[in-house]
């Protein structure tokens, strides 16, 4: 009889030890969060400088604005050193109820296309964005040019 519970404690144990280790208590972390366009707060535009909303291997290094950014070469992205000029590869419109438009230079000049609310996305620019009714959003012509977007209604 003592075979058997000591049989049943030892199995008990390793399976407690082995519980702590896959959910990352005994190693002291947890599993990194996907990074992903939520990342965005809710309310906000934001880009990132690689495909599938990284930046400098960070999903939480975006610039993002929720209501416009007038020059994104004067800013780097949360948490880097990185330079947001020309450089922006995946985009979202997180906004609650506003269009979001991309432009090719500071200020709002050189319209390059809009993002409807509520999470329109594109994960990866130089593709090209499929999104019906607005000009130039086919293949690189995109990709690495946002220097300025806003929100309609602010800061024209």
């Amino acid at each position: 009889m003592t075979r058997t519970r000591s049989s049943a404690r030892r199995f008990g144990l390793v399976s407690a030890i082995t519980a702590l280790v896959t959910s990352g208590v005994l190693l002291g972390s947890a599993l990194p969060a996907q990074a992903g366009w939520a990342d965005c707060p809710q309310g906000s535009a934001c880009i990132w400088a690689g495909w599938d909303y990284v930046s400098a291997s960070k999903g939480s290094a975006y610039i993002g604005s929720a209501t416009c950014q007038k020059n994104t070469g004067a800013v780097v992205y949360r948490g880097t050193n990185l330079s947001g000029a020309n450089s922006a590869s995946s985009v979202v419109n997180n906004g609650r109820t506003a269009r979001a438009y991309f432009y090719d230079a500071a200020n709002f000049v050189g319209y390059l296309f809009s993002l409807n609310p509520k999470g329109e996305r594109d994960p990866n620019l130089s593709n090209g964005i499929d999104t019906s009714g607005d000009p130039f959003k086919t293949g690189a012509s995109v990709n690495d040019r946002v220097e300025s977007f806003r929100f309609d209604g602010f800061c024209k």
